[in-house]
């Protein structure tokens, strides 16, 4: 084991795990003599910010600064600003993201709602909701992804899941209104944004009818497990039946 660093009184280690940016310890921390440590763990922040929220803007001022190098590495997931801009404008646009922080529990977009602006979850954790069911969880710490591509393209466009954070998220967001400048700025053919749209379209298409087919199977499957248990019940019954003297009078438990 390497060493990389040696801590003074004061030091603080473990920010970003805290607000829950990484969500792995990219370093250990050994003690050389007798220390005194004082321990945050996330419930206590996420309670503070909870009591104090003016204070989240200072924490994301400094989530920003300490995720400029991830910048570059982020601005591959957003494949429609590459697909039309290309990779160095991509990482550039990047920058100019509005972006927001968002406490456990609170809902980042909600299914059927209107909107015009795509979602890039930068990191945290957070559950996808489809018809008022969970249909998977959402873990972004080395990779980030993407929401609502078309709802920068098209108009009166809405969500197909909801988005609900289970842990701080730092989230980027893009609005038609930014796209449109850039569309302008870069004099993207009008014809390269119609086959995007198309692409994205038959993808979200094929996307929400597996979402809608592992719904039904998830129905199925429950009805199944239901019939099953009621048989291993009757099977039981009969057993129990057969075991009793002739004769004697057998009241059936109830079963669980």
């Amino acid at each position: 084991m390497a060493l990389v660093a040696t801590l003074n009184p004061t030091s603080i280690l473990g920010e970003m795990a805290a607000l829950g940016a990484e969500l792995k310890r990219t370093a250990s921390l050994r003690a050389r003599t007798a220390c005194v440590c004082v321990v945050l763990h996330r419930e206590a922040l996420v309670a503070a910010f909870r009591e104090f929220p003016s204070e989240l803007d200072q924490f994301e001022r400094i989530v920003e600064a300490r995720n400029e190098k991830k910048i570059r590495e982020r601005a591959k997931y957003l494949d429609l600003f590459n697909a039309l801009f290309g990779r160095d404008h991509t990482i550039a646009l990047a920058n100019r993201l509005a972006t927001r922080m968002i406490l456990p529990g609170q809902t980042i977009f909600r299914q059927g709602d209107k909107g015009d602006t795509m979602i890039l979850l930068d990191f945290g954790v957070a559950n996808v909701y489809f018809n008022g069911r969970l249909h998977r969880e959402v873990r972004c710490e080395d990779k980030a992804e993407t929401w609502g591509e078309l709802n920068m393209l098209l108009p009166n466009e809405r969500y197909r899941t909801s988005l609900v954070a289970t842990t701080i998220c730092h989230v980027r967001s893009i609005s038609a209104d930014f796209l449109q400048q850039c569309l302008k700025q870069f004099l993207v053919d009008p014809t390269m944004v119609e086959t995007e749209i198309n692409k994205r379209i038959h993808m979200l298409r094929t996307h929400h009818e597996g979402m809608e087919k592992a719904q039904r199977l998830r129905k199925v499957a429950a009805r199944s497990a239901g019939a099953f248990k009621k048989a291993v019940e009757a099977l039981q019954v009969a057993t129990l039946l057969r075991q009793v003297p002739r004769g004697v009078s057998w009241k059936p438990p109830v079963l669980p």
